[in-house]
């Protein structure tokens, strides 16, 4: 896959998508291909900002797969659904069918940058006990 950079919460109305998967190893070759896939059509999409897949190196997650994209907004994600969703009736793939016939496990959701979160915590919340820095 080519890596692109993301450029997440520089637009107050960009659409995170993130998909959680959990994919036996039988049938993770089959799965990898589709992703890479859907994968190269989604970046010709209009909207398109950017999109990273993970793989779990520890920790107690269920999911060994995290697919993040961003998009310009949430218009820009729905166009892309209904051409993805264009683009398997084409090919007459029925994803939901595609999942439980490989064993997938997956969720997702879309998500958006609150700014409330972003900003620096205020002089005195950092120096309450156990405020303002990770493993205080």
């Amino acid at each position: 896959m080519n890596v692109v950079p993301l450029e997440i919460g520089t637009h107050p109305d960009q659409v995170v998508r993130v998909a959680c998967y959990s994919v036996p190893a039988a049938s993770r070759a089959a799965f990898e291909e589709a992703m890479r896939q859907s994968a190269d059509l989604l970046r010709t999409l209009p909207g398109f900002r950017g999109h990273l897949v993970l793989e779990k190196s520890g920790g107690e997650s269920r999911f060994e797969l995290v697919s993040i994209a961003v998009w310009e907004n949430q218009e820009a994600i729905e166009g892309a659904e209904a051409r993805m969703r264009e683009h398997r009736a084409r090919l007459g793939i029925d994803l939901a069918a595609k999942l439980t016939e490989w064993g997938v496990v997956h969720e997702r959701g879309n998500y958006v940058v609150p700014p409330r979160l972003q900003e620096p915590a205020s002089p005195r919340a950092e120096h309450a006990p156990g405020r303002g820095r990770l493993g205080a």
